[in-house]
Formats: structure tokens, sequence, C-alpha cells
């Protein structure tokens, strides 16, 4: 199932496909008004949400540290 993000306000695309507010000097061509549904990859990409890496998002939840304080210990060769 896809998610999506709602716009808010009329937004317009630059010319390197950011959106920004209708009316801010870099806006080339109107994008959407209030209520526009965007894929939430879309609007990441666009530069309207950044959306955190799953595992990352994780590992806060249960506070978790997956760093190690010890070194690791080099692989022995045989002879």
């Amino acid at each position: 199932m896809a998610e999506f993000f709602e716009l808010t306000e009329r937004m317009s695309r630059t010319a390197d496909g950011r959106l920004v507010p209708e009316g801010d000097p870099a806006g080339r061509t109107f994008f959407g008004g209030p209520g526009t549904r965007i894929p939430l990859a879309d609007a990441e990409r666009s530069g309207l949400i950044k959306i955190r890496s799953q595992p990352e998002d994780k590992m806060r939840e249960r506070g978790e540290d997956k760093s190690t304080s010890e070194p690791m210990e080099a692989p022995r060769r045989r002879r």
C-alpha cells in the first residue's frame, strides 16, 4: 500500500525538481494546491520531507546501540 503526503499550500516546481511554495523566485511551474496527494517517495525526492530509514527507527524504539566498544579480532591465518 502506497503512503501519501498531502500538500497544505500551493506549490511550484523548480528547474532542479524541488517543490517550493508558490511565489518563491526559484519556482518555475505550478505543481499543485492544498489537498494534492503525492507519494511519500516523491515528496522526499522533491525536498518536501525527509524520511528516516526503517532500521534506524527500530533501533531508536528499542534503545539499542549496535556499535561495539571492543576492537574486532583479526582473523588468524593458517600455516
